[in-house]
């Protein structure tokens, strides 16, 4: 909110993501005469008329726009009440053919990893805010379990997840 009052003429838009964020968006939306785009990426099975259900139809009545991830999202936000001309689909920039869901023993054996081994995968940029240390750590003290680290991605702490992959070896 403070953001806002500072800088409010430069915002034109807010995009908020899930119910919880959209339901600020709106007040601000009132308070500041701008825009709201909601991003939808779940199905809330809404319980009748809840509290809950009457506060995220009256939310998202007053978006300008709402992006629903799932067909059923969509379907179920029209049944809550909520107008079917704000709604759009939309899918992520992920090529779904490419990286689809499979079996896990499938992807195991598909990407060489022992079927009695759990393993956890991690992409992202390689800053303190994503966890990269307290996953680093994590991976550490479970060294001499079946669990294996697989760590992607780029950024300032590249060079400290190196370190520890060459230190420890269920973390690559």
């Amino acid at each position: 909110t403070f953001f806002f009052l500072v800088s409010h003429p430069q915002v034109k838009v807010i995009h908020a993501q899930g119910i919880n964020s959209a339901f600020i968006a709106v007040l601000l939306k009132f308070i500041f005469k701008i825009k709201v785009i909601i991003s939808t990426h779940a199905v809330y099975e809404f319980q009748g008329e809840s509290l809950f259900a009457k506060v995220t139809r009256w939310t998202f009545n007053h978006a300008d726009k709402i992006l629903s991830l799932l067909e059923h999202s969509k379907k179920e936000l029209v049944k809550l009440g909520v107008s079917e001309n704000k709604i759009e689909p939309y899918t992520y920039w992920v090529d779904q053919k490419l990286f689809s869901v499979k079996e896990k023993h499938l992807a195991k054996k598909e990407l060489n990893w022992e079927e009695q081994k759990f393993y956890v995968l991690f992409v992202a940029r390689l800053f303190e805010k994503k966890g990269v240390i307290e996953l680093l750590e994590a991976a550490k003290n479970l060294e001499h379990s079946n669990i294996i680290f697989h760590i992607a991605g780029t950024g300032p702490l590249e060079e400290k997840v190196k370190e520890y992959s060459n230190k420890f070896n269920n973390i690559i």
